[in-house]
C-alpha cells in the first residue's frame, strides 16, 4: 500500500484521501452554493446507509476468509522464534490455510464476494459523481479508485475485501461530513 509522510507521520494513501475528502466536505459548506450543498447532502444521506450495509457485509466475509497476510507474518515470526526453516514453516502453514479455505468455494463465498465488490464499485462510482459535481463548484479532489478483484483465490479475495473495507470507511466518513454540512446549510 502506498504511504505518504504528512506532519512527521506516515499515512496510507487511503488515510490521506479520507482526510482530503473530509476537508472537502468541510470546505464545501463555505465554498459552494447552498442549493448544491443541500443536493449533495441529500445524495449522501441516501448513499451512506448503503455504504454502511456493505461495510457490515465485507466485515462478515472477512471473518470467514483466512487472513493470509497475518498467517505469513505469524508463520515467519514462529519459525524464527522456534529456529525452524522459514520457507518450510510458511509452506506448511499456507497449505493449512488453503485447506481451510476450500469450503469457501463450496458455500458460494467467492460469488458473494464478487457481488459485494461490484456493489462497492457502484457506491464508489456514486461518490465519484458527488466529487465531480462538487469539483464543478471549484473544489478539486481526486476521485476514488475502483476496487478490482483480479483472481478467484482466497488470498486475492482477502486483500481485495480489505482494500474495499478501507475504501468504504473513507466513503462513510466523507458522506457523514457532507450530511453534517448539508444540515447546517438547511438551518437558518
Amino acid at each position: 500500500m502506498k504511504a505518504l509522510i504528512c506532519s512527521n507521520e506516515i499515512m496510507s494513501y487511503d488515510e490521506v484521501l479520507r482526510r482530503a475528502l473530509v476537508a472537502l466536505a468541510k470546505r464545501a459548506g463555505t465554498l459552494i452554493r447552498t442549493e448544491e450543498l443541500k443536493r449533495q447532502a441529500l445524495s449522501a444521506s441516501v448513499l451512506r446507509p448503503l455504504a454502511e450495509a456493505l461495510l457490515a457485509e465485507v466485515e462478515e466475509l472477512l471473518k470467514n476468509i483466512p487472513d493470509y497476510e497475518q498467517a505469513i507474518r505469524s508463520s515467519t515470526e514462529r519459525a524464527i522464534k522456534e529456529g525452524r526453516p522459514i520457507v518450510e514453516t510458511l509452506v506448511q502453514d499456507m497449505l493449512m490455510k488453503f485447506i481451510e479455505s476450500l469450503p469457501l468455494a463450496l458455500v458460494g463465498t467467492f460469488e458473494r464476494a464478487k457481488s459485494v465488490v461490484a456493489r462497492m464499485n457502484n457506491v464508489v462510482n456514486s461518490v465519484n459523481k458527488i466529487i465531480e459535481d462538487i469539483s464543478r463548484e471549484g473544489i478539486s479532489v481526486p476521485k476514488l479508485e475502483l476496487i478490482n478483484l483480479t483472481k478467484d483465490d482466497p488470498l486475492t479475495l482477502s486483500v481485495t475485501l480489505k482494500i474495499g473495507k478501507q475504501r468504504l470507511l473513507t466513503i462513510i466518513d466523507f458522506l457523514k461530513e457532507l450530511e453534517k454540512y448539508g444540515e447546517e446549510a438547511r438551518s437558518p
